[in-house]
Formats: C-alpha cells, structure tokens, sequence
C-alpha cells in the first residue's frame, strides 16, 4: 500500500492578488482585464498593440468575462444575483482603442 496522505492540508496564503484577470482580443490590440476594480467606475482594462507596447486603459463595467468583442458589441458572460448565468449584448457607443 502507498503512504497515506494527511486529510487536512493548509495552503499558504497569498501575498499579492493575481494582477491578470483576464485576456481578449480587440482588432490588433490587445485587452488586458486587471484584477483592479473601481466601485463606480467598474474594472480597469489596459490596452496593448500587437508589438507589445503599452497603448492605454479604461474602466468598463462588467460583471462577467468578456467572450467576444465585434465592430458593435461586447459580449460578456455575466452571473446575476440568483446565481443564473446568461451571455449580456453591450453596445459599444464610442469607438473602442
């Protein structure tokens, strides 16, 4: 028999908050959903162009995870407050970067 492993482990906690929340693609940039969140203002985004090269960021007001960006529209995978999920159609008003 193989030796037995203790039932309770403890896992040490974390120091930092992973930064990178999440990644999508707009045409050539790149957007980087941080783990930064403003109460009023919603998550920061950071913006790359395809050499890598820091662009800009915004705030955007989601409550889920971007799916699929289009010329239009955000697509956004959103739980709400009775824990049903469902696929949100946000449209895009000003030009995104």
């Amino acid at each position: 028999m193989g030796k037995k492993l203790p039932r309770k482990s403890v896992f040490p906690k974390l120091k930092f908050e992973t930064d990178i929340f999440d990644l999508c693609i707009n045409k050539n940039m790149l957007w980087v959903q941080t783990s930064t969140v403003d109460k009023k203002k919603g998550r920061l985004f950071d913006v790359f162009n395809e050499k890598g090269q820091y662009i800009d960021n915004f705030f955007l007001d989601i409550k889920g995870r971007i799916l699929e960006i289009d010329e239009n529209n955000i697509y956004v995978y959103e739980e709400n407050d009775q824990g049903n999920y469902s696929i949100v159609k946000y449209a895009v008003m000003e030009s995104i970067p």
